[in-house]
């Protein structure tokens, strides 16, 4: 099978969803935000879960199916008023994210301050799609630098052929992690409960359960790993 045809045998239930009859189109759009943003906006800030512009509270025990196969990494670049120009690409085709020199914008002297500091305007940029499992299923994207969406990909990548078809079902948690400047700080997490297809989602049938394992503690975050979960809100 070519990598083209593999691609769209693995999306064919996601697309599914835009193209059924009762799908408004205009709706669709108007819920798209940012790049790779679909549906609602979900952040975490300091161990806090919130959604929307508004940082709604998640309901406790809201359950998520994580598509993984649409996650995205690269850089976004931040202007006065939100994202001015962003370089991502899909994980799974195996994006190479640039050097950070090789995005231009060196002069530091041009850079927009915080804190009398000069703010580099690129961050690093990972975000994956989330289908809430409870009705009405609202789509929601989760854009984060932290190492939660490593950790499902790398879940996603030696598990996936023993549910096939299927995407992670998740709960929303936290995890404390070091920072080099903060100590002990939450950061977002994500336990994995049990696997399910989109078509599952959407006819309410059962998940796959999903044992659960002792937490091991958190491994040491590289250096370059330590970056702020909550991306700022662009327009």
């Amino acid at each position: 099978m070519t990598n083209e045809l593999a691609k769209t045998d693995r999306n064919a239930a996601y697309v599914a969803r835009y193209n059924a009859p009762s799908v408004n189109p205009y709706a669709a759009f108007a819920n798209e935000g940012g790049p790779g943003i679909v549906g609602k906006h979900l952040t975490n800030t300091k161990g806090d879960w919130g959604i929307g512009e508004d940082k709604a509270e998640v309901p406790p025990d809201t359950r998520y199916l994580m598509i993984v196969p649409e996650a995205l990494r690269g850089w976004v670049r931040f202007g006065e008023h939100g994202i001015t120009d962003a370089d991502v690409g899909l994980i799974r085709d195996n994006f190479q994210v640039k050097h950070r020199y090789a995005l231009g914008d060196a002069d530091e002297s041009q850079w927009p301050t915080l804190n009398g500091q000069p703010k580099d305007p690129w961050t690093r940029y990972v975000s994956v799609l989330l289908i809430e499992v409870s009705p009405p299923h609202n789509d929601v994207t989760f854009t984060s630098g932290s190492l939660a969406i490593k950790e499902m990909c790398r879940i996603y990548g030696a598990e996936a052929h023993l549910h096939p078809d299927s995407f992670p079902v998740v709960e929303l948690t936290t995890r404390n992690r070091p920072h080099k400047q903060y100590g002990s700080i939450k950061g977002p997490w994500f336990d994995v409960v049990g696997w399910a297809t989109v078509e599952d989602i959407r006819k309410g049938r059962k998940t796959t359960k999903v044992a659960k394992a002792p937490t091991p503690p958190a491994p040491p975050t590289p250096a370059a790993a330590e970056l702020d979960d909550a991306l700022p809100d662009w327009g």
